[in-house]
């Protein structure tokens, strides 16, 4: 008997532990996952004093995003710097930052030699949270700036996913997953710093009403 109530606690553990399991894998959604609200190819050429063109997805860094879309962008200040832009949506994703920059950069053969965070303004005194990267590659230095949003929670690491996860469980149509990431070529740390905040927080202005 004492075999018997053991074997199937055991077989209620592993029903559990797949159960977990394949919600965490699913996105933890009973009903899905509800669209962006506006497409992201609407966003705007125009961010305050950048002006962009459409560009292309480097191969070397973006490998089978998974994404339903991307947006890839160059934009150009009056003084001729540059930013390029890169925003994807996911619609299945896990516990995790789908395609995370600290996975998918030194994967292309970057190397991480700082990473802090950086606060944005947003709309109604609003602010966020992004996460700045410096990076190198022989012999040069680019810097990149991004964050996730989930809802209404806006997050740099898996940490954050999980919590605004957390909000959502119980409901039968969750948000999904996208991410905005600027980069910039190394003219020195706070020049590079103030330039992304100056297209970010406008980017960010419009991510709001996704």
């Amino acid at each position: 008997m004492g075999v018997t109530i053991r074997f199937l606690v055991a077989c209620i553990v592993v029903v559990l532990i797949y159960a977990t399991t394949s919600m965490l894998r699913e996105g933890g959604s009973a009903g899905g996952v509800r669209p962006l609200r506006k497409d992201l190819q609407e966003l705007p050429l125009s961010l305050g004093e950048w002006e962009g063109e459409e560009g292309e997805l480097d191969p070397e860094i973006f490998q089978k995003t998974g994404a339903v879309d991307t947006i890839d962008r160059t934009y150009r200040d009056a003084a001729g710097h540059q930013v390029i832009l890169h925003s994807a949506y996911w619609d299945e994703y896990g516990v995790g930052p789908p395609h995370d920059p600290h996975v998918c950069y030194p994967g292309a053969g970057y190397r991480i030699t700082h990473e802090k965070d950086v606060l944005l303004d947003g709309p109604n005194k609003s602010t966020c949270r992004a996460r700045l990267l410096t990076l190198a590659l022989d012999g040069r230095v680019e810097y990149v700036l991004y964050w996730y949003q989930h809802g209404d929670s806006v997050f740099v690491d898996r940490a954050g996913l999980r919590k605004s996860r957390q909000k959502w469980r119980g409901r039968k149509v969750w948000p999904p997953v996208f991410k905005v990431m600027l980069q910039t070529d190394g003219t020195g740390a706070e020049q590079a710093v103030k330039r992304l905040q100056s297209i970010a927080e406008p980017t960010f202005g419009w991510t709001q009403e996704l």
